[in-house]
């Protein structure tokens, strides 16, 4: 892909026109508008946050959406506009996962007493996530408001746990017989 960003880019590929034709390049027909658009709005929030700050939250929507759009629960962005649950769903999706890559990446370096306010807002988007998931936001699909969670969850774990662990969990899941 570096080869291609290189030759049709013509040096980074900072520009929407840049990226919207090295997207067309590398799509190809089996894959769903639905898919290219998902990746499409990621792209354009990594390139306008790239030196601003993380794209965690954008990137959770991403997984949000690929995992509806395949699972064929697909919400096309006019739906998107007018159900508001959904709507919030994905701003405490993006928050909370926003929040946990910067305590993530703070817990070096920032103050004790900062990252204790982080968790504390952490804590307080999940419960409110939590709520919406398991009792609100009637009208969305039970499996889809699941989906959230579940992506929030996983970056909860990510965040909490050492990469030592994860691939520890990973390798029990994956290799370990079932009793």
């Amino acid at each position: 892909m570096q080869n291609v960003c290189a030759i049709h880019c013509r040096g980074p590929c900072y520009s929407t026109e840049n990226l919207e034709e090295l997207i067309d390049l590398v799509s190809f027909d089996d894959v769903s508008g639905g898919l290219r658009e998902a990746w499409k709005q990621w792209l354009m929030a990594w390139t306008a946050k790239e030196s601003h700050g993380s794209v965690d939250g954008d990137t959770a929507l991403l997984f949000v959406r690929t995992i509806e759009i395949c699972s064929g629960r697909i919400v096309s962005a006019e739906q998107k506009l007018n159900l508001w649950h959904y709507s919030q769903l994905e701003q405490l999706t993006s928050s909370i996962c926003h929040k946990l890559a910067t305590i993530g990446l703070s817990q070096n370096e920032a103050s004790m007493e900062n990252t204790e306010d982080l968790h504390r807002q952490v804590d307080l988007e999940m419960q409110e996530l939590s709520w919406r998931v398991h009792q609100g936001c009637h009208g969305i699909n039970r499996e889809t408001r699941q989906t959230f969670l579940n992506v929030v969850k996983s970056f909860y774990y990510s965040a909490h746990c050492s990469p030592e662990t994860v691939d520890s969990h990973i390798a029990k899941v994956i290799f370990q017989d079932v009793i």
